[in-house]
């Protein structure tokens, strides 16, 4: 039978590792090579248009033809196929479901899920959403709102899943112990492969922003304050400059991190979650111990997110330069314009 292998995500647990040597094919293998699905991605390193059909209202047009596509690409591999795209995590299952029993019927499905410790989950969580302009706030009021709307709690959604797809979904821990060569993309192409995989070279990874960049990038946001709209030039701007941070991080020694106040707070709202998921999916205890030791080697003083002045002012000035309507189709900023800002 025709197999299709669907990594769901999560969002931060290693799906750009994983998706960056499926599509470098940065591997050995003794067996045959998975095919990692050209359907959906274009030569891209995700599958997100393929989820995005399932949840997004603009991409939703497109769910046939991209869906359509996908499924005759599986049946003329003559092997495995392999799509990913951690936006699935925001997918109703019911939905997934519908578009495989529409158009890859007798395929055989198997879902794999990897999900990060609470603790870790959090603060991945917090610099991608100041990243994005998403939250403005401290790592407090950030758990605050975790405890209120229920994010990062993880066995509902997972349990919503298995009921759809019973032993079909697989879900994994992203802690380095329990994966097969005690990397993502080996544990995850273990699995596909049902043999020894050996990963010879990681092409792109997917880091985090330091704390001082990331009181940067957060001045920066507010300095838009609500002028936020997508498609503006400012916005693709800032979004160009945090991406490029994250690359050549200047500041890169000193990673975002709860105090033990905070991560305690942090444990105490996803305990019960841990227990469930460890129970649950994992047989013993892998969510709680990795929550336990962030908790011991948390800081007891709380982190100030503070960026440089100067990088600040600078960042700013720049900000301000990216605003600047051109009418000679010149996209770089000449000396008149940097003194008509100034």
């Amino acid at each position: 039978m025709t197999r299709l292998v669907i990594h769901i995500g999560d969002c931060k647990a290693g799906s750009t590792a994983i998706q960056s040597v499926l599509r470098q094919g940065s591997y050995e293998t003794s067996v045959e090579r998975p095919l990692y699905a050209e359907s959906g991605r274009r030569g891209a390193l995700n599958h997100h248009p393929l989820s995005n059909a399932l949840f997004m209202k603009e991409a939703s047009k497109w769910r046939d033809r991209a869906w359509s596509s996908l499924s005759e690409e599986v049946r003329n591999s003559g092997r495995t196929t392999v799509i990913s795209s951690e936006r699935f995590e925001f997918a109703d299952p019911l939905a997934l479901r519908d578009v495989l029993v529409e158009f890859l019927p007798d395929v055989d499905v198997k879902l794999v899920a990897y999900i990060r410790p609470h603790l870790e989950r959090v603060v991945s969580g917090y610099v991608q959403n100041v990243k994005q302009g998403l939250f403005d706030g401290e790592l407090d009021a950030f758990l605050g709102q975790l405890h209120k709307t229920g994010r990062f709690q993880f066995v509902p959604r997972l349990v919503q899943w298995r009921k759809v797809f019973g032993d079909a979904l697989h879900v994994r821990p992203m802690v380095r112990a329990e994966l097969a060569g005690s990397c993502v993309a080996t544990d995850f192409l273990s699995f596909v492969c049902e043999a020894p995989v050996e990963v010879t070279k990681i092409a792109s990874s997917n880091p985090s922003l330091s704390a001082p960049a990331l009181a940067l990038v957060r001045a920066l946001w507010r300095e838009l304050g609500t002028n936020r709209a997508g498609n503006s030039p400012q916005v693709k701007a800032l979004n160009s400059f945090a991406a490029a941070l994250e690359t050549s991080d200047p500041y890169r020694a000193e990673k975002v991190m709860m105090s033990r106040k905070q991560a305690q707070r942090a444990a105490n709202i996803f305990v019960s979650d841990a227990v469930r998921c460890d129970s649950e999916f994992f047989g013993h205890s892998v969510l709680c111990d990795a929550n336990s030791r962030y908790l011991d080697d948390a800081p007891g003083i709380v982190q100030e997110l503070a960026a440089p002045p100067d990088a600040v002012e600078i960042s700013r000035i720049w900000l301000m330069a990216s605003r600047a309507k051109r009418t000679d189709g010149n996209p770089h900023a000449t000396a008149a314009h940097w003194a008509a800002l100034r």
